[in-house]
């Protein structure tokens, strides 16, 4: 064979195989397959485990070039944030996700702003609304650079939503997933899985059967439909009756009536699952009220008073769906996206999902004193 006919399969072979090695390179960026160790980018998320993108990879601590103005849009309302100050989340879940944010921006050099729907609203069609306005009175501004959004429904948010795109400002969707594609990325957690661990978990402290009820979010919000679906799904790996579901707007006042309705209409209870902290604590609330004894609480969410709760042994278990790890991840996208030009799959899925039960708390806090001591 001539030399030049061998020169050419060289090169044809080296074209061929670099085509394939890049196409597996894109599968394992882009792909729903995690990332083997050695490519994991890992970060602590200030409270008792590591977690790690599944997705993407991501510079740990990126600084920006320029005072990027990064506006965080938060489910939370009035309740949520207006008597809350730096360091004083005390019960409320989204709080803890905007200072976990609002950290990571200032520590990135990025200019991250706050907005919340400043009147209480009734009802969840109402608070929708107004948080339509609230974003669509962002875009008008003409000053914003990125925005991250809590939505309070995944339909309904998705026309202002794209306007801010059309509008050439990239959006970072958080916690409840919109039904667009064009948004920059979509930050999640499986409520699901988180759900049907609650259920497995009720189960085995059970022994496999028992008297269970329920207390749900609002009828067909997309995350509190999700965690009643793995509830019901893990309940079914045991011999458990459900003696009544009910469904709130997410408050605690609400918990509490309908834990005293029940605590009157039932003598027997095993345990009472809820969907959110606040619904726990309402029940909470209630149980010692009537100093009932002997039923298992468990909840979502790991914010200060849930933690609390759980370490005192008032609250069983929570499910830790990591949010505050939501809120920074999501900035790290946006900073990312605006100083690198950078793409995304369209869906991250963040943290590692796991229960906090009293046992795993008090160790956590034992070994971080003892940092702190060695420390000194």
């Amino acid at each position: 064979m001539k030399p030049k006919y061998i020169t050419l399969i060289i090169i044809t072979f080296g074209l061929l195989l670099g085509i394939s090695l890049l196409g597996k390179n894109q599968v394992s960026l882009q792909g729903n397959k995690e990332l083997p160790p050695s490519q994991r980018k890992l970060w602590s998320d200030s409270s008792h485990r590591q977690i790690y993108p599944r997705t993407i990879q991501l510079i740990p601590q990126i600084q920006a070039t320029k005072p990027w103005k990064i506006v965080f849009v938060s489910k939370d309302g009035l309740k949520g944030h207006q008597f809350h100050h730096p360091g004083n989340c005390r019960n409320s879940s989204w709080c803890s996700i905007w200072e976990n944010a609002k950290q990571f921006g200032d520590s990135a050099g990025v200019k991250i702003e706050l907005a919340y729907v400043h009147q209480n609203c009734a009802g969840i069609d109402e608070c929708i609304s107004t948080q339509v306005r609230l974003i669509d009175d962002l875009i008008a501004q003409d000053n914003i650079d990125g925005m991250i959004v809590g939505p309070r429904d995944s339909n309904l948010l998705v026309p202002v939503i794209e306007k801010a795109i059309s509008n050439k400002i990239p959006v970072v969707i958080i916690d409840t997933p919109l039904n667009t594609t064009k948004t920059l990325t979509q930050v999640l957690v499986s409520d699901r899985k988180l759900g049907e661990e609650i259920g497995n978990w009720v189960v085995q402290q059970l022994k496999g059967e028992g008297k269970v009820l329920i207390i749900n979010g609002p009828k067909n919000q997309y995350n509190a439909s999700e965690r009643k679906k793995g509830i019901l799904s893990g309940l079914q790996t045991g011999n458990i009756t459900i003696l009544d579901i009910e469904e709130t707007d997410w408050t605690k006042p609400e918990a509490k009536a309908i834990a005293k309705k029940w605590l009157k209409q039932f003598s027997d209870i095993d345990a009472i699952i809820t969907v959110s902290g606040n619904l726990a604590l309402g029940v909470l609330e209630e149980i010692k009220a009537q100093k009932r004894e002997g039923i298992l609480i468990t909840s979502f969410d790991n914010y200060p008073e849930v933690k609390n709760a759980i370490v005192t042994g008032d609250i069983s278990t929570t499910a830790d769906s990591g949010l505050n790890s939501q809120g920074s991840l999501a900035v790290k996208v946006l900073v990312e996206y605006l100083e690198n030009n950078q793409s995304f799959p369209s869906i991250v899925y963040a943290p590692k999902l796991e229960l906090l039960t009293a046992e795993q708390l008090i160790q956590f806090h034992g070994s971080q004193k003892s940092k702190v001591k060695n420390q000194k």
